[in-house]
């Protein structure tokens, strides 16, 4: 067996680009990348994928399989159900659309023209097999790759679900809130790592896409005005705060979470100092960012959901430990 990986770009033209919702995009997703992700995952092991602009905007998806399913199976399927639905949506397949400003950034950085003319035409999708998957540099071993995409195949499969039950940013913020939040105290992580974890997400998106100096500031002190109602809110139990979602994405939280006890232990790796892997740090920041990318939600949101969460972890940092007899007694 050849284990390879199926790299594709599904190039669209979205209805906003000043704005990170965009209804056209999410109509992509539900309607023809949910089932057709479904379809593959009949015979392809893990999928991944997310919204990206490299080169103009498109859905980016990865299939690991067998070179040979993914060349007889995968290829062909992919390009008859988007070349149909393209054909069925001639709206996602106008003129390439002028960059946004982050996207511009993002562009600039990776050394590609910005300028609408080089950018790649809506409808078009390009796939490519490659037998090179970064072992060595994002994963140590197959293995790691193994699991890393399985727990990545799981939330991602999961968030697709969250996009036909929600139109708006707001009740997506508010899932990604809720469930980042169990993510991070799922049992894997100490309380300060959450916090490194955090404030090296939070920089990391300052510094690339060049926000202001003050956006940090800003944005804790935003966080700061609300932290007593948010801390309330957080220290409710899971079923309450889903509570605030539409009903139908209470499973889709469970679901997450479930595939998130089932498949993050084994990536979770520590030194022989129990220090937390750099790896680890890696994909945990992938699976915060890529639930945040997937749902349409913009980079500055993300960092400032980094500053929330934050604070509510030195808030739970600066909390005296409770006594066996307090606990007893908070019993009743």
């Amino acid at each position: 067996m050849s284990f390879a990986v199926l790299n594709g770009k599904i190039y669209y033209s979205p209805e906003r680009v000043d704005e990170p919702y965009d209804p056209r995009a999410d109509r992509l997703l539900a309607e023809a990348w949910t089932p057709l992700f479904d379809q593959l995952r009949e015979q392809i092991e893990f999928i991944t994928w997310l919204r990206f602009s490299e080169g103009g905007y498109q859905l980016r998806i990865a299939c690991f399989a067998d070179e040979q399913v993914l060349r007889d199976f995968a290829v062909p399927l992919i390009r008859e159900r988007f070349a149909a639905y393209f054909a069925q949506n001639p709206d996602l397949c106008g003129a390439a659309q002028p960059l946004s400003a982050q996207a511009a950034i993002l562009n600039r950085k990776l050394g590609l023209d910005t300028d609408v003319s080089a950018l790649a035409q809506p409808g078009s999708v390009e796939l490519e097999i490659s037998h090179d998957l970064a072992i060595g540099r994002d994963h140590d071993s197959l293995e790691d790759l193994r699991h890393y995409y399985a727990l990545q195949t799981a939330i991602a499969r999961s968030t697709l679900d969250v996009i036909p039950h929600t139109t708006d940013l707001v009740t997506r913020k508010i899932f990604s809130r809720i469930f980042l939040d169990e993510l991070l105290h799922a049992g894997f992580l100490q309380s300060i790592e959450i916090s490194r974890l955090l404030e090296r997400l939070r920089q990391t998106w300052v510094d690339y896409f060049e926000f202001p100096g003050e956006f940090i500031q800003q944005s804790d002190a935003l966080v700061a005005q609300s932290l007593e109602r948010n801390w309330r809110f957080h220290q409710r139990p899971l079923a309450e705060r889903l509570s605030l979602l539409p009903e139908a994405l209470h499973g889709v939280v469970q679901a997450g979470l479930e595939g998130l006890r089932r498949y993050a232990g084994p990536v979770i790796k520590r030194d022989q100092q129990q220090e937390l892997a750099f790896s680890s740090y890696a994909a945990l920041s992938a699976l915060f960012h890529l639930t945040h990318n997937r749902l349409s939600i913009s980079i500055a949101e993300e960092a400032h959901l980094c500053s929330l969460l934050l604070s509510l972890e030195r808030q739970r940092q600066q909390q005296p430990e409770q006594t066996l007899q307090q606990l007893l007694v908070n019993q009743y």
